[in-house]
Formats: C-alpha cells, structure tokens, sequence
C-alpha cells in the first residue's frame, strides 16, 4: 500500500512539475534571420575573409641583387582565393623593366628591356588587433626575357619569402580594401627585398 501510495505521488507531482514548464515555442521567421544575422556577422569578426574569399590586388616592389648594378623595379596583379584559417593562395603575374640578369644566371652577360612571367603565391595570416594581421607569404615561378641585341630567350626561375603586416578595411559598397607592406629575400638572385600590395576583398 505504502508502494501505491509513493508511486501514485510521484507521477501526480511529475505531472505537475511538467506542467509548470513552458512549452518551447517555434522560432518566428525574424527571430530566425537576427540569428542568421548574427552567426554571420561573429563569423566575419573571427575570419575577415569568411564571406569574401576571392581577391585582387596590384603590387609593386623594388628588389637589389647582389654583385650585379642597379634596382630591379617590379609590378604585377593579383588574383587569388582566402582558404579556411586564415590561408591564401593566388597567381600573379609580374613585370620587371629593364632587368639587371646576372652572369651566374646564364652564364654570361644579357641585356634586355623587360622581363615577365607567372609566379604562384601563398600566405598565412595571424590577426594581431582588428583590421590589422601579420603575414607569412611565399611564392614560387619563373620570368622570361629576351636579350635586346641578340633577341635569344632566357628563362628565370625566380622564389621569393617575405613577412609583412595586412591593414584591412571594410568598403560601404560591400567588400574590404587593404593595403599590405612587405619584406622579403630572393634566393637565387641573392636579392632583398621590399613591396607593397593594394587590394580588393570581396
């Protein structure tokens, strides 16, 4: 009888219990979007490239080989794609004007009045504050130039590291502006160097 009784009073208050809760409603359409809103906006704040991942950008830079004369101005475009945490990898195509070329490169002395090629770029980006990341960069190709007096072909395979900040900033159209100095070293052509890139996220 006790057992009846212990039993009995367990589902009567459990009932009770249950019924105090309140029965969790369906999100209304609005309060569905506001968190959509919301997920987005913290997702963009963690990862500035989460919801534009492409870029393009115009770089130009100055490189000074060692035992060889002169600077080697250089200029090139962007265009490349953000991956997840913080990666990047793109294509450049890269201009150089009257090319200092080095006797170790080809084995004897060249001239000519511009050089260009393809070259495959990559970096890491660590954010330090908002707007403002540091970055690991490298990349990887060749450039080919014609000899202005003989008109033969060379061909210079070309890798370059750098690190540098990032300055990021959001545009009223849509998108991100940056602007993003650089410093690096050409191995091959014992060269180090310095550029600045600017370029449009979106």
């Amino acid at each position: 009888m006790y057992k009846h009784i212990i039993i009995t009073s367990t589902l009567v208050f459990g009932g009770f219990a249950h019924a105090d809760e309140p029965e969790s409603q369906p999100e209304t359409q609005t309060e569905v979007e506001a968190k959509q809103g919301e997920e987005a906006e913290e997702g963009e704040v963690n990862n500035p490239d989460a919801t534009n991942p492409m870029y393009v950008a115009m770089r130009t830079g100055a490189a000074i080989p060692m035992n060889d004369t002169g600077i080697a101005y250089s200029m090139g475009l962007s265009i490349g794609a953000t991956l997840a945490d913080g990666y990047s990898i793109g294509l450049r195509v890269m201009g150089i004007p009257d090319p200092p070329l080095r006797e170790s490169y080809f084995g004897r002395g060249a001239t000519a009045s511009f050089a260009m090629g393809p070259v495959v770029e990559g970096a890491y980006h660590a954010p330090m504050t908002e707007g403002l990341d540091f970055f690991v960069a490298g990349a990887g190709g060749f450039l080919f130039a014609s000899d202005s007096v003989t008109q033969e072909n060379y061909v210079l395979p070309i890798l370059n590291a750098g690190v540098g900040l990032r300055a990021v900033s959001k545009l009223r159209q849509g998108g991100r502006i940056y602007v993003a100095p650089e410093f690096g070293y050409t191995p091959l052509a014992q060269a180090p160097n310095m550029s600045l890139s600017v370029g449009l996220i979106r």
